[in-house]
Order: C-alpha cells, then structure tokens, then sequence
C-alpha cells in the first residue's frame, strides 16, 4: 500500500515594513504553513506573502523585511541562499521657485555626482522617519515626518550596483530661500532648477520625473 508524503507544518515568524502609502508601519506577523514536497525558500516567501496581504490588508504592498522559522522547528528550508535586500529613503526636497534640493556625494557608488538626499533605514524606523532624518544629517534642513508625501517605491534590480536597494521616495515642499549647508558625507548641497537638473546618480531622475512628469518608466 502506497503512503502519500507527510509534509510538516512550519509556523513563521515574519518582519515587514507596510508600503508608505500604508503609513510605513514596521511589524510582525506570525503563521503557519505547510510547504509542499520540493519547496524552496522562494515558494515559502511567496506563500507567506500571499497570506499576509489577505490576513492583514493595511500589508498587502508590504516589504518582507525578513522571515524565519520559529524556535523547535525543522530548518531545512532556510538552508537555500535568498537575495539580501537593502531599504533606504530619499526625498525629493522642492522649494516655491520650482528647485530641488541635490547633495553631491562624496563616497562610493557615484562619488562626486548629484543626488537626492536620503539613506538606510535604521532597524525600528519608518522610511518615513529616515527620508526626515537623512534629509536634515545631509543638508540641514528640517522637516517633519508629516511634511512628506509618499511619491513610490523604487525597487528595480540593478539600480545600485552594491547590490538589490529598495527605495522609499517622498516628497516635501519647502519656500523659497530655504537655507542648506552639506553635513555627514555630503561633499556639497545645493538647489537645483527642475528644468536644468545635472546628470544625476542611481535612478534619482526617475525619482524627481515622478513629479514632473518627463519621464513614464520607473
């Protein structure tokens, strides 16, 4: 008599960061699944964001900041390599003379050319909270979280070349004469006009299009 494979239930303890349009909350979610015969760490990821989205629609648009088997259960499926991802937050910074605020980088990748501020969301920050943060480390200047306005998420493969960066972009409005003085890395800061922008580092000008409208691919 033939027996049909026995799979086993793996219960999920799974960190994610809810899309900027969502409010960028950082949260957990625990579950079950029961993989079938074969499965990678990809189909397991699938899965599991499939069942978050349903179980918690505020997620559906979430970013899977990581997943794991909870303590005492088998692990063989965390044994396959899964591609690290990266989050950071830019800001697109517009004052009422239609300018944006660019910082000249003065590291690697792109060292010396223009970009928007931002940078690494720190563990237990919203993108949100960093976009503000980075923006005033880089430039001096100071917004609140609820200045910015979500403009996307930026996530093609190969637009870093250190490696798979995920973007969260937002945008704030600032008057004319705001003052901006370089801090942290930033070998420069300064105001450029939106229709006269230098060549621009990463997808940075995909980013600013999203709001002037010149260019429709992301």
């Amino acid at each position: 008599m033939s027996h049909s494979p026995q799979h086993d239930t793996h219960h999920y303890l799974v960190t994610l960061q809810a899309s900027p349009s969502a409010g960028g909350t950082t949260g957990t979610w625990t579950g079950t699944l029961t993989p079938p015969a074969g499965a990678t760490r990809l189909d397991v990821y699938r899965s599991l964001r499939a069942g978050i989205g349903q179980a918690n629609p505020p997620f559906a648009d979430a970013i899977v900041l990581c997943f794991d088997l909870q303590p005492n259960q088998p692990a063989a499926l965390l044994a396959e390599p899964v591609e690290t991802i990266r989050y950071t937050a830019d800001v697109v910074l517009v004052d009422t003379d239609s300018r944006v605020l660019l910082i000249e980088r003065g590291w690697a990748p792109y060292q010396g050319h223009w970009a928007l501020p931002g940078g690494h969301v720190d563990p237990g920050e919203t993108s949100r909270a960093a976009a503000a943060r980075e923006l005033a480390e880089e430039t001096g200047v100071h917004v609140t979280a609820d200045d910015l306005r979500p403009l996307g998420v930026w996530d093609a493969p190969g637009r870093d070349p250190r490696g798979r960066y995920v973007t969260a972009a937002y945008l704030a409005l600032v008057p004319a004469g705001t003052e901006a003085v370089a801090g942290t890395d930033a070998r420069a800061a300064r105001w450029w006009p939106l229709a006269d922008l230098p060549a621009l580092a990463f997808d940075h000008a995909d980013i600013i299009a999203s709001i002037t409208g010149t260019h429709t691919e992301r």
